[in-house]
């Protein structure tokens, strides 16, 4: 790649496979112009961001309330969202379409990022709620009597122990965010909101690919 990427297209025709003849930056320039890809840079940076943080503010509340906090039916509702691990979400990409189209939300930032949140949300929860029962209850009852509230003690104790949880957390959800393709393909429509994993198709042509680019 870092090879090809220097060289004509003529360059890599003659010779696809060894060291440049010639030295360029216009694939860079053409890839830079030609794809947008300053603006697809920007969208996927907005959309990967606020998914991130979505995500991680979702999972880390919903992991405390379903690991250290007593309530009706937080089993089964536990379940309900571990079920959703099962369902493969090309399944849901019709009835995902449909909706989007009737809140008005396809070819917006927010449909994509409300919709990344939901996808990997079931898995977030999972390792969030994880983590937070291996966290003794000896420290949560000792907050208690020291008169700390539900919400005191996430946030003095629960919270700051949960760093390399929530760290893991945003690898997992960059990394998928960032390279998601096939919604991105669907849902986002105009060159304004394109991510980068769907505006670099604008390099390739119906019959010909500029490789350099």
């Amino acid at each position: 790649m870092a090879a090809t990427a220097f060289r004509s297209e003529a360059d890599w025709a003659n010779s696809r496979i060894g060291l440049p003849t010639t030295f360029s930056f216009g694939a860079f320039e053409r890839a830079w112009t030609s794809a947008n890809i300053g603006v697809y840079f920007r969208n996927s940076a907005i959309v990967t961001f606020s998914t991130v943080a979505l995500s991680v503010i979702t999972a880390t509340l919903a992991g405390y309330a379903f690991a250290k906090l007593r309530w009706r039916l937080s089993g089964a509702v536990y379940l309900f969202v571990l079920s959703w691990l099962a369902i493969p979400p090309l399944l849901m990409m019709v009835p995902i379409y449909v909706e989007l189209v009737q809140l008005g939300l396809l070819d917006t930032y927010a449909g994509v990022i409300l919709l990344y949140t939901a996808l990997n949300l079931p898995f977030n929860v999972y390792l969030m709620t994880a983590f937070f029962k291996s966290v003794p209850d000896e420290l949560i009852e000792a907050a208690r009597i020291d008169g700390a509230g539900i919400h005191r003690t996430f946030q003095r104790i629960l919270l700051p122990l949960a760093k390399p949880a929530i760290a893991t957390l945003v690898i997992f959800n960059v990394l998928w965010a960032w390279n998601e393709f096939l919604f991105a393909l669907l849902l986002l429509q105009t060159d304004n909101v394109k991510t980068l994993t769907v505006g670099v198709l604008q390099l390739q042509g119906r019959f010909t690919a500029d490789y350099p680019a």
